[in-house]
């Protein structure tokens, strides 16, 4: 349940990515969790990962096969493609919402220590 919960908290944070490797944490444990599917494969739309998407709801139709949330999902996903089909570019895809692009912050060195790791300020 803690994962679920803070699978929640990032996706109304919009880190989609995150959202997407906690939810994936969750299914590994609960396969059936509706929620977090629904989750893992909304944050996959948004950063552009179609296949992923369909992929999360429909193993999770397996579980199951009622859920209006899922259902209503894989069918804005569209039909499958097949593997030798071209992919399509992220243009081509339609989504209700404006896909929100995930952006990792530039890296930074760690600040430099005052005092030199194994010396203590006595020395």
């Amino acid at each position: 349940a803690l994962q679920a919960n803070l699978a929640l908290s990032y996706f109304k944070q919009k880190k989609w990515l995150e959202t997407i490797e906690t939810c994936n944490a969750v299914l590994r444990l609960d396969p059936g969790h509706s929620k977090s599917s629904w989750r893992a494969a909304t944050a996959a739309i948004e950063v552009g990962m179609h296949d992923v998407a369909i992929s999360l709801v429909e193993n999770a139709l397996l579980f199951d096969a009622a859920c209006p949330e899922l259902l209503e999902l894989r069918k804005r996903l569209g039909p499958l493609r097949s593997p030798n089909e071209d992919r399509v570019s992220d243009d081509e895809i339609e989504l209700d919402a404006p896909t929100q692009r995930w952006h990792a912050r530039p890296w930074e060195p760690p600040p430099k220590r005052a005092v030199p790791v194994g010396k203590d300020k006595a020395d």
